[in-house]
């Protein structure tokens, strides 16, 4: 091949000795002559040097005659190498700070999950002058010198303030002992007050019980190329504990309010005798809400998680004053004797692409809307809740969508496949791929909910029937 270009290129602009001095470095591509190419050479063939030129250079080839690259040709090959070099850098240095944030926040995971698993956020917020780390972790029953440290921590990242104690007549003392720590309002609100809307120790919880059986992961998924993975029992009770801590503030505050807002669903829900059913209701945060907001229905929670299912029940005795709502231990598939009479409402909350089938389970629910050709107000409705996300992964690039993709997906996926399921994700329910799978399973109507008040960023609502 490099004869062949030589026998096409003048000798005095090709010598063949140069050409197998440079035979190392130099690869072939046919592109069409960039940049002035070669004078005498076919325009279908290009030169590309190892340093990233798109055609012979100054500096590759010279000396050349007269019938090589132009002076303008090399000048301007420079200065577009030159600024491709200079945006690669940028490139290079973009991506360095946000992963290196990303880095930081892995620890700041770290830092909330000790302090609210020791209730060390909620001691300090609660000290209206704060505290030194001394006398918080006398507080908080915990060693002095893990506490100092992690006082110190969580200052750098901004979950507390400091300053240092004035001692009289000696001025400062720099000893960390005597430092005292507090928390602003902000910092209370997002670590210290449980249930509020800014409450983030909830997602902590379930990062960090996320990171514990990541290695298992490895090994039991990503390793394991006949499918396998860990089921929902193995990622423990900080992983339950943490998905209802992460949602309480929607399943209470917010989800009784998007069904009433929906017209079908508060048509459905206005028959006598309406039934709602609550797929994957975890602790049952989502079927007692419901249950508070529409006293006249009657509400099923259904789980086949033990723990779960015992949380939900515990938490139903202490609100004696709903008479409308039980709890079932046992999956979608196994419901037997509760379809008869089907239901007005079905609610999925982020849970349709855990489960081993996600195709049967829509078909089931199909099957179990109340239907009655007589009446359109009777037609039964499926709200089906997915993480918030878009079916272009490069939209997924801003922070809610890039949390979810990666700080949920993965365990769900996990979860799925452990019982031999599709594995769908987290992610594996965005709005084309939901609406697919739903005409699949035969529903006739398929909308996604745009306008409801607090879901933009937390959920991504179907409405089918």
């Amino acid at each position: 091949e490099l004869s062949t270009l030589a026998s096409m290129a003048s000798p005095h602009t090709f010598p063949m000795r140069r050409l197998r001095v440079l035979q190392r470095h130099v690869c072939w591509s046919v592109q069409g002559v960039r940049h002035g190419g070669f004078a005498d050479a076919p325009s279908a063939l290009t030169l590309h040097r190892s340093c990233g030129c798109r055609g012979c250079c100054r500096s590759c080839f010279a000396p050349m005659s007269s019938k090589g690259l132009s002076s303008s040709s090399v000048s301007a090959s420079d200065e577009h190498l030159q600024q491709q070099k200079q945006q690669q850098q940028r490139e290079v240095s973009e991506l360095t700070t946000r992963v290196v944030n990303d880095l930081s926040g892995a620890v700041a995971v770290q830092l909330m999950y000790i302090g609210d698993r020791l209730g060390l956020f909620k001691v300090l917020a609660e000290a209206p002058v704060g505290m030194t780390s001394a006398e918080l972790a006398n507080k908080a029953v915990c060693n002095l010198r893990y506490v100092e440290t992690w006082c110190q921590a969580c200052v750098s990242h901004s979950f507390m303030e400091t300053e240092v104690v004035v001692t009289s007549g000696t001025g400062t003392n720099l000893e960390d002992g005597k430092r005292r720590y507090w928390m602003t309002f902000a910092q209370q609100q997002v670590l210290a007050v449980e249930g509020g809307r800014s409450f983030q120790c909830g997602a902590a919880q379930y990062i960090s019980a996320s990171a514990q059986v990541t290695p298992a992961m490895i090994e039991r998924g990503f390793r394991c190329l006949h499918g396998g993975g860990l089921s929902w029992e193995e990622l423990g009770q900080d992983a339950r504990e943490g998905v209802a801590r992460m949602n309480g503030v929607t399943l209470r505050d917010l989800l009784p309010s998007w069904i009433g807002s929906m017209p079908e669903a508060a048509r459905a829900l206005s028959n006598s005798g309406a039934r709602i059913l609550d797929v994957g209701c975890g602790f049952g945060l989502s079927t007692l809400a419901v249950a508070a907001a529409f006293p006249d229905a009657s509400v099923v929670g259904l789980d086949p998680d033990s723990a779960s299912i015992a949380g939900a029940r515990a938490e139903l005795a202490r609100r004696p004053s709903l008479f409308n709502v039980r709890f079932e231990e046992r999956g979608l598939e196994d419901i037997g004797e509760l379809m008869k009479g089907g239901f007005d409402v079905i609610l999925a909350y982020d849970c349709i692409h855990d489960l081993p089938d996600p195709f049967k389970s829509l078909e089931l629910c199909r099957r179990l809307l109340r239907r009655d050709a007589s009446a359109a107000s009777s037609v039964g409705v499926l709200l089906w809740f997915e993480p918030h996300g878009s079916d272009d992964p490069y939209q997924n690039r801003e922070i809610m969508g890039a949390r979810m993709v990666a700080g949920i997906a993965l365990n769900c996926v996990t979860t799925s496949m452990a019982t031999g399921g599709a594995g769908l994700g987290a992610h594996g329910c965005t709005p084309a791929k939901a609406e697919a799978l739903a005409r699949r399973a035969g529903f006739q109507y398929f909308r996604q909910e745009q306008n409801l008040k607090g879901a933009q960023y937390r959920n991504n609502v179907y409405l089918l029937h």
